[in-house]
């Protein structure tokens, strides 16, 4: 029997602390281990202590009561996550638990409650997380609990009732709306041709001829292969795409001792991104001029399934920014000559 610091029985497994706190031990049959729950309400520990013994299931294989949120993030992502998704979500599910780990990643699975998420949420944004970063942050956390929940590990699940507030819609700034009408401008027709012109003498002329005519994102444009090009009903597939993912396991599922960034084709993330593309004649036009050059450069390149082989995207980007900002300054130059 255990006793408070007055030395008055408390009941089997039942102590009180020096620091004051309760301790509820239990004892996990099956496995010959013990843990201990604590509080400082002796009544609401005995619940708590009775809720687990309730409504979790003692002996589970490979269950250790003891461990920690850390551990289980791992053990959960082995299980549930490495081989169900893509490379690219994998590594939203990691990002998402390493902004958390701080938080509660040293904590006992067992004793984290709704306060601790809540001062997790609160740390994210007192960090200068967006809003979004800490949704998704929090949307890591909820399916690992859910899952423990789930399999009977923990008595409460410490997320389900956990809500972000909604944003209340406040003032906003002119001087910020005039930033985001600025930064959301598009180039006119007039600029775009300016554009092209200027990126004639370039080797990626006939991709920024075709993306600006079709739509297609850079990765949709470098995943692309010739049998996707319907030149007699002029039309294009678009059902993959090209990324560069961070590896963070190996193909067992095993965590990589050392991370490293690849480039892999995957589906798209949405189906909606599945789509057929009309192409016009300047766009096949464009499309037969890359093949020439293609063709000429077979012997450097080898033959090739996809499209647009030995792109580079740093020197595709760096093209890009430095044709785009002539246009820009040059349109700002244009604007002081005009206020002048």
């Amino acid at each position: 029997m255990g006793k408070n610091l007055k030395g008055k029985e408390l009941g089997k497994g039942l102590y009180q602390r020096k620091d004051g706190r309760y301790e509820a031990r239990i004892f996990v049959r099956g496995t010959g281990k013990t843990f201990s729950i604590y509080g400082t309400n002796l009544q609401h520990l005995k619940k708590e202590r009775n809720a687990y013994l309730a409504n979790v299931s003692p002996g589970i294989a490979g269950y250790d009561p003891r461990i920690s949120v850390s551990k289980w993030y791992e053990k959960w992502m082995l299980i549930y996550v490495v081989h169900s998704v893509k490379a690219t979500t994998l590594s939203n599910y990691v990002n998402g638990f390493e902004r958390v780990r701080e938080y509660i990643g040293y904590m006992r699975l067992i004793e984290v409650r709704p306060t601790h998420i809540l001062d997790m949420i609160k740390g994210l944004e007192e960090e200068g997380y967006a809003r979004t970063t800490v949704i998704q942050s929090l949307s890591v956390v909820r399916q690992l609990f859910k899952k423990a929940y789930g399999g009977k590990m923990i008595p409460i699940d410490p997320v389900a009732d956990i809500k972000l507030p909604k944003e209340e819609p406040g003032e906003i700034p002119d001087e910020k709306i005039m930033q985001e009408q600025e930064d959301e401008k598009c180039l006119s027709i007039y600029d775009t041709h300016r554009f092209l012109e200027s990126c004639k003498n370039t080797r990626y002329y006939e991709l920024f001829f075709i993306l600006l005519h079709t739509g297609l994102r850079i990765g949709e444009a470098l995943a692309l292969e010739w049998c996707d090009l319907d030149f007699k009903h002029e039309k294009l597939r678009v059902y993959k795409t090209l990324n560069r993912v961070t590896k963070y396991y190996d193909s067992k599922g095993n965590e990589l001792p050392e991370r490293y960034s690849t480039i892999q084709i995957t589906t798209p993330k949405k189906s909606a991104s599945n789509r057929k593309v009309p192409l016009t004649d300047a766009v096949i036009a464009a499309f037969m001029s890359w093949k020439e050059k293609l063709d000429r450069d077979k012997e450097k390149l080898g033959k090739t399934k996809y499209t647009f082989k030995k792109i580079s995207r740093s020197d595709f980007y760096n093209i890009f920014r430095k044709k785009l900002s002539s246009i820009i300054s040059s349109n700002r130059m244009q604007a002081d000559c005009w206020d002048c």
